[in-house]
């Protein structure tokens, strides 16, 4: 151990420690994942990593009691050679199975993509757009996340909503009541059309508005991170069905609140080939971050 570390106390050093293992992480984000950059400055998913990659570079019982319980490793982890990327899934019984079923899959970085893209969150629907009565349902993550970075107009549209309320077109009486509403904006000035605060009018407008898109990150508290209550589209076991696990408190309940996919993309990005560049990069950025801790 060099000299000066003599002078640093253990907190002190596992705090300069945490802190350059989170350097890393963002240079990773920066350099091969940069749609990542607005995923994590929304959601702040990844802050969990920090003490779990810590406890992997220094395996004592303070570490691993730092590391949030739904990302600790299990046994199947610790045993078997696995894309590390699996590691970040935020449920143990998925991670089993994601081992079990396609640890050696080249395709793995496809399937964490569709994991992304698949998480929501639970949340009473009537407080984001217009229902009559409360509608239990989940909402896309990725798809608000997407409309609060669009580089649309930040004001909410004065057009027609295209759609009726994605979340309540499997309720009768919320369909007719959307209807309705629709059709009293139709009949109002643009002034009253245009909307600022939730609900909004449809889920058309709620992901089309960077405004309204905000106010609902806020409202359903999405920069807690994923430890919080999030949750997996029902959609993505059935496209993978070896990975449902019927004991796991994953799948969300509900009606679904999400973009519609043929007015936006929502491919959640994989991140990009590591070649020679991004290599040398990640190499001074590691000079950095261990100047850091040893200083």
């Amino acid at each position: 151990m060099p000299a000066i570390l003599m002078h640093i106390t253990t907190d002190q050093l596992c705090r300069r420690l945490l802190g350059a293992i989170e350097f890393m992480i963002t240079a990773f984000i920066s350099v091969s994942w940069k749609p990542m950059i607005a995923w994590e400055t929304y959601t702040k998913s990844l802050s969990a990593l920090k003490d779990l990659t810590a406890w992997r570079m220094k395996r004592t019982l303070d570490n691993w009691q730092n590391v949030a319980p739904q990302y600790r490793p299990t046994r199947l982890q610790m045993s078997v050679e696995h894309p590390s990327v699996i590691d970040w899934i935020p449920w143990p019984s998925l991670r089993d199975k994601l081992i079990l079923h396609h640890a050696a899959n080249p395709r793995i970085d496809d399937i964490i993509s569709d994991v992304g893209r698949s998480y929501v969150v639970q949340a009473d629907l009537s407080h984001l757009i217009d229902c009559p009565q409360p509608v239990i349902g989940y909402v896309s993550i990725w798809g608000l996340v997407q409309a609060i970075t669009s580089n649309g107009n930040e004001e909410p549209s004065n057009a027609r909503p295209k759609a009726l309320p994605t979340g309540c077109n499997r309720d009768t009486h919320c369909v007719s009541t959307a209807r309705t509403t629709n059709e009293t904006a139709l009949s109002s000035s643009p002034q009253q059309q245009q909307r600022t605060r939730l609900p909004a009018a449809s889920a058309s407008e709620l992901f089309q508005s960077p405004v309204l898109a905000t106010a609902a990150h806020r409202q359903l508290r999405l920069d807690h991170g994923m430890a919080f209550n999030y949750r997996l589209d029902p959609a993505f076991f059935e496209a993978y069905p070896e990975l449902y696990d019927c004991e796991a408190n994953v799948i969300a309940q509900g009606v679904p609140l999400k973009p519609d996919r043929r007015l936006v993309d929502d491919t959640f990005p994989c991140p990009g080939a590591l070649d020679s560049a991004a290599l040398a990069q990640y190499q001074d950025f590691s000079k950095l971050a261990l100047g850091y801790v040893t200083v």
